[in-house]
């Protein structure tokens, strides 16, 4: 196991789990706890990887969270979203779609709703749902893209306040009056502005994409130690792609990501230096609305490899990587070809 400030991990697997991913654990749970308002307990343990996820009590599950346990089982994908559901608890668990809400809000992942449709419904169409039934009904995604949309108006922390006061059980009534008291707005015509004003899709806050193409090309170096703070292992593979729920999801490396804007449709020349084992896998990330891809879209670049690669006008997740056996200098270098594609 391995121990940070606020997260222990628990991996079921052999490979070494590297300072920075014990350290991006804990900022998870500081970073949540700085937007919600609220303090969670002192350790937080995270069971990490496939076998976690039979910890699980839904099928479908990627993770889960038990918060009267402080504990997460599964996957790195969803790890913000299962500790803000730990957090959350501190104020007592509350009806499904306030939940789902709170967690989504503080998740990492951008939220689609299907244009105005999905905003013909209030989230007290979906008070009486379970766990189960939320995800199901596309409730929870409703309530993560109004809650997301709240939260750059009004700040996260009122989300928290809302949760507080909307115990399981609650009716639509209850908890139209916990919102109003909550924002100091009726739900109707919160409702209403989100109805008219929210874009398709909404995002929590994330770090800025590099710009790729400046007229110079791009070298990115690392220095990677598994032991420093600035170096993640192993790779879970579910921040991109979904899941296979074995061992394949989980990739024995040390590495670091970046997210790459790649300003036009073009053929790029990429070229990586570095040990034997080194490599660069690519992944066009924002190229659909959210969420994890399919393997298909996967594009992995070895040492020593020079190769062209087209990519579309989109994000790009690049993850720079070797093995985790001793530190090791990767560059990875990135040119647009003579004449384009």
């Amino acid at each position: 196991m391995a121990q940070g400030r606020r997260v222990a991990v628990a991996p079921y697997f052999d490979a070494p789990v590297c300072a920075g991913s014990v350290a991006s654990f804990d900022a998870v749970v500081e970073r949540i706890e700085g937007e919600s308002g609220l303090r969670g307990r002192d350790l937080t343990t995270f069971f990490w990887g496939p076998d976690a996820v039979k910890n699980c009590a839904s099928d479908t599950a990627f993770s889960c969270a038990s918060p009267e346990n402080d504990e997460v089982h599964g996957y790195v994908a969803s790890l913000s979203h299962e500790i803000a559901h730990v957090i959350g608890g501190r104020v007592g668990v509350t009806a499904s779609v306030v939940e789902e809400g709170f967690a989504i809000s503080h998740g990492d992942i951008c939220v689609s709703s299907d244009g105005a449709q999905d905003r013909l419904h209030s989230i007290r169409e979906y008070v009486d749902l379970a766990n189960d039934e939320i995800h199901g009904s596309g409730g929870s995604t409703i309530a993560g893209h109004f809650a997301i949309h709240l939260s750059r108006i009004y700040g996260p922390q009122l989300w928290s306040d809302f949760k507080a006061e909307t115990p399981p059980g609650v009716t639509a009534d209850e908890l139209a009056s916990a919102f109003e008291a909550a924002y100091a707005v009726s739900l109707d015509d919160a409702e209403r502005e989100w109805f008219s004003e929210a874009p398709e899709k909404v995002c929590p806050p994330a770090r800025e994409p590099v710009t790729m193409w400046t007229g110079h090309p791009l070298t990115l170096t690392h220095d990677l130690d598994c032991g420093a703070v600035d170096t993640l292992g192993p790779f879970d593979r579910t921040i991109a792609v979904f899941p296979s729920f074995d061992d394949s999801d989980i990739v024995e490396a040390m590495y670091v990501q970046h997210r790459v804007a790649v300003p036009f449709v073009d053929k790029w020349h990429v070229e990586l230096d570095g040990p034997a084992g080194a490599r660069a896998i690519f992944y066009g990330f924002d190229c659909i609305d959210h969420g994890p891809l399919s393997i298909e879209q996967e594009r992995e670049i070895l040492a020593g490899d020079a190769v062209d690669l087209p990519m579309d006008a989109c994000t790009q997740l690049i993850i720079i990587a070797a093995p985790p056996d001793q530190p090791a200098r990767v560059e990875l270098r990135i040119t647009r070809t003579e004449g384009g594609a």
